[in-house]
């Protein structure tokens, strides 16, 4: 297979996944109106704390999503999908800068500390005594306990459940950042559909 078409080929196969991805139950659920925390506080009764959104089903679920956009040993990650817009644009002929940008904006994100995306900053979120990026946040859920059970990763997840009123928050959290990934793979779509026409143009 010659470079042009497995350039297609990856394009096709992040634009087919990410669809893929909008229309499960997990982006249906975060992207409704009454997605989010409602708590409820009043004199003489129990303080209720409640999650609306995604169910644990379909979080994990979702959750190996998640993992083919940012984990950079898959082939349709952000990682992978910018070297391959540097291939693109070294030659010239592809508009590229628009996704390129966008790229590295969702670069950018991941490596934010989590307190600046969320507002939240407390002691119970820390990683190893230190604050989480995006990155490490969400890879706290995908590798301590969706996917696997990383002996390095889970300690911290078990201690975020382990706290009732911590946990729908944090729970919350994941499923929000989550929307965010999605919409920055859903912009990129765009792109990657007008490098495809240029692509396959004469």
């Amino acid at each position: 297979m010659d470079e042009v078409k497995k350039q297609i080929e990856q394009l096709e196969l992040f634009n087919e996944k990410v669809h893929e991805f909008r229309a499960s139950s997990f982006a249906e659920a975060i992207f409704a109106p009454d997605s989010g925390i409602n708590m409820s506080f009043g004199v003489g009764k129990a303080s209720t704390i409640e999650r609306r959104g995604p169910t644990m089903d379909s979080i994990k679920a979702w959750a190996p999503s998640i993992r083919l956009l940012i984990s950079a040993k898959d082939r349709i990650s952000f990682k992978r999908m910018k070297a391959l817009y540097a291939k693109l644009a070294a030659c010239g002929k592809n508009p590229t800068k628009g996704a390129t940008q966008l790229l590295e904006d969702a670069e950018l994100f991941l490596a934010t500390p989590l307190h600046k995306v969320t507002q939240i900053n407390i002691e119970p979120v820390q990683i190893n005594g230190k604050e989480p990026t995006v990155l490490e946040f969400m890879e706290q859920f995908i590798y301590g306990d969706i996917l696997h059970l990383d002996e390095n990763k889970r300690p911290n997840y078990v201690s975020w459940r382990n706290q009732p009123v911590i946990f729908p928050f944090v729970l919350n959290d994941f499923c929000v950042l989550g929307a965010h990934i999605l919409n920055f793979a859903l912009g990129l779509t765009r792109h990657n559909d007008e490098v495809i026409k240029c692509l396959k143009s004469p």
